[in-house]
């Protein structure tokens, strides 16, 4: 058994986990301290099974107070000939013809549909009680370019296929540059992600007056420009632009 975290009676600590493991290395359970009961102290425990190929083939979490993050229990099954998986907690898959590990259909009356790239271009799935219907449109770098159906969804993209900017349902619109920086257009609020290498460690949120979205990058691209003497598409941010360095990669964005 390992464990990781600290005792669930200091409410001061994120986390108190305690793992079991088979002979292979394969998680059998774990026990979340901190989802249990904190009057007893009997943890939320997760329950895992494999089979012989040490594919999994049960899960399901119980002992979370009042309920919290309990699952299951859901089973697993698999296609003796190809490996792929047969069925999930008694829904069956059947898979496209055409692109071996796509799924084009479940025994509970969902479907989806592939282009000949296999982009899935369309989805019939039952949500909050009633069936809908979506159709994904992808660009010719195969990019998701536009979602319709009960949520639409428009989607835009830099030269080196980092997505710049985002709009639902034709109100919700966010510009992004790289994994640094969100700005909400709509709401005029803003998100700067900080990193220590390639692992975010954090998250300030904030709002103010950086102008639409479209002059923000057109902003950082003219510095960028006129820094080099070259001309740069407007919307090619690469990731990593900061505000105290936008013409480099890697740099971090000051709020």
């Amino acid at each position: 058994m390992n464990k990781s975290g600290m005792p669930a009676s200091d409410p001061t600590k994120f986390q108190y986990f305690s793992y079991d493991y088979d002979e292979v290395g394969n998680i059998e359970e774990i026990r979340d301290y901190k989802l249990g009961d904190p009057q007893t102290g009997v943890p939320q425990l997760q329950s895992f099974g494999y089979d012989i190929l040490y594919r999994l083939t049960s899960a399901g979490a119980s002992g979370g107070y009042q309920g919290a993050g309990d699952y299951g229990p859901e089973n697993y099954s698999y296609e003796s000939t190809t490996g792929r998986m047969a069925s999930k907690s008694g829904v069956n898959y059947t898979y496209n013809s055409g692109h071996f590990h796509a799924v084009s259909s479940l025994s509970n009356g969902s479907t989806y549909s592939y282009d000949a790239n296999g982009n899935m271009t369309y989805r019939h799935v039952y949500e909050g009680g009633v069936w809908k219907n979506y159709t994904l449109v992808y660009d010719a770098e195969n990019r998701l370019a536009t979602v319709t159906g009960p949520v639409t969804a428009n989607f835009k993209y830099d030269g080196d296929n980092k997505r710049v900017r985002a709009t639902i349902n034709g109100g919700l619109d966010t510009v992004f540059i790289g994994n640094y920086f969100e700005w909400n257009v709509t709401a005029g609020t803003k998100r700067t992600y900080y990193y220590a290498g390639a692992t975010r460690i954090a998250m300030r949120e904030g709002s103010g007056d950086l102008g639409s979205g479209r002059a923000w990058t057109q902003r950082i691209s003219k510095t960028c420009s006129q820094e080099r003497g070259e001309v740069r598409n407007p919307h090619q941010i690469r990731e990593g632009v900061g505000v105290k360095d936008p013409c480099r990669t890697g740099g971090v964005l000051g709020g």
